[in-house]
């Protein structure tokens, strides 16, 4: 820790001149690149489910089925369908089943 002193004239207390950190430019680059590293962890956690709703609309899941299954809303279902180009609607024949 920064020894303080009192400014006469102000009352502030200050660090002492000779104790006055210097900028440490590798702590901004090690911020940055954990930064980094968690941003592309987050893309990749959004790729899992993504591919996972995909894979089962191409098996002709509903939407519905989809949204009950993930937590999550048919909307929000497809629209991570309409991202990935994937056809909201139902493929011909129907929804298969599950074996």
């Amino acid at each position: 820790m920064t020894p303080l002193r009192r400014q006469r004239h102000h009352g502030f207390l200050t660090p002492t001149s000779a104790h006055k950190p210097s900028p440490d430019n590798s702590s901004l680059e090690e911020a940055v690149l954990a930064v980094t590293a968690e941003e592309e962890a987050l893309r990749q956690a959004r790729r899992n489910p993504t591919a996972a709703i995909t894979a089962t609309r191409q098996a002709g899941q509903t939407i519905p089925n989809i949204a009950q299954r993930t937590d999550m809303d048919a909307v929000t279902v497809r629209n991570i369908l309409a991202v990935t180009s994937v056809p909201a609607q139902t493929p011909r024949g129907g929804p298969q089943r599950l074996r």
